[in-house]
């Protein structure tokens, strides 16, 4: 009843006079660099009483609940702020004002603020959704493997000079084996989301890797795939995992926000953009409980 109470009250703040108004800019990039920005301008407008947050469609959102909850921007302001990507006190009570986020406002979301989680959560849900049927196991473990898929921006100078974007797949079987430790009597199923046109054959590579394995078995998309495809249907089939074992790309890391994993894996990117590494030297371990919020130590 709480839950539903505060996406009431968020909602009826819609219909009240309010001082400003707030949209994010998109930045042209896939799902996950959309959410980026969806978020931040959402905190803001979460954290300050008098900004509403507004719809500014983007791509897939038509099918999101989202489109549903929120206002669009009215066509005329008095002034239109578009904000730094260092916020210091340039959100104002001024009345009849627009606020654009750009992609690198910074406004330190807290995702540990659990009603904020709720509201992302309730509109961040597909209006129609069949989930995907996987394999019975005791652990049942998500691999995003980024490969590009033939996104313009996805080129091969930036995947070199991005490792952590696009690890090799020997940073999967090094986490696989990670898995395997933490949970040595469990049978594992593996499934491989990507944006590679052929995931079969990322398959066929960890199948041959953990052949001795006799309780770890791997599946995947066998056909139409690439990075347009199967979006909305692997971001929340993703979720629906025990295990995630990610690159450092938005798409995985806001699953991980949203959903209820019991361990994730991913790039230390602290340690790893600090000493600008060409190669994924540092990882972290996150361990959540039910309500999805973290619990004991973070390993490195």
């Amino acid at each position: 009843m709480k839950n539903l109470l505060i996406i009431f009250l968020f909602l009826s703040s819609m219909f009240v006079n309010s001082a400003a108004d707030i949209i994010p800019r998109w930045n042209g990039g896939r799902l996950g660099d959309n959410f980026r920005s969806l978020f931040r301008a959402w905190w803001l407008a979460y954290k300050h009483d008098h900004l509403i947050f507004c719809y500014a469609p983007f791509n897939y959102s038509e099918f999101l609940v989202i489109s549903n909850m929120l206002k669009l921007p009215k066509s005329d302001y008095k002034k239109k702020i578009l904000l730094p990507t260092r916020l210091r006190n340039n959100i104002t009570k001024e009345d009849n004002v627009l606020y654009t986020t750009q992609w690198e406002t910074d406004p330190h979301i807290d995702w540990r603020d659990k009603e904020f989680l709720t509201l992302v959560r309730a509109g961040i849900k597909p209006k129609e959704y069949n989930a995907s049927v996987f394999p019975q196991a005791d652990i049942s473990v998500a691999l995003h493997i980024r490969r590009g898929g033939g996104f313009r921006v996805d080129t091969s100078g930036v995947k070199r000079r991005r490792p952590y974007h696009f690890p090799p797949v020997g940073y999967y079987i090094n986490q696989l084996k990670k898995v395997i430790e933490l949970y040595p009597e469990k049978t594992l199923y593996v499934h491989i989301f990507t944006d590679d046109a052929k995931p079969i054959n990322l398959c066929a590579v960890l199948q041959r890797e953990f052949s001795d394995y006799k309780n770890i078995h791997f599946g995947c998309r066998t056909e139409r795939n690439k990075h347009n495809a199967n979006v909305l249907q692997d971001f929340f089939d993703m979720m629906q995992f025990d295990v995630l074992i990610r690159p450092q790309s938005h798409f995985s890391i806001f699953a991980e926000r949203l959903g209820f994993f019991k361990l994730v894996i991913g790039p230390n990117m602290k340690h790893n953009s600090r000493r600008r590494r060409r190669a994924i030297s540092h990882v972290l371990l996150r361990r959540y409980n039910r309500q999805r919020y973290l619990v004991g130590p973070t390993f490195v």
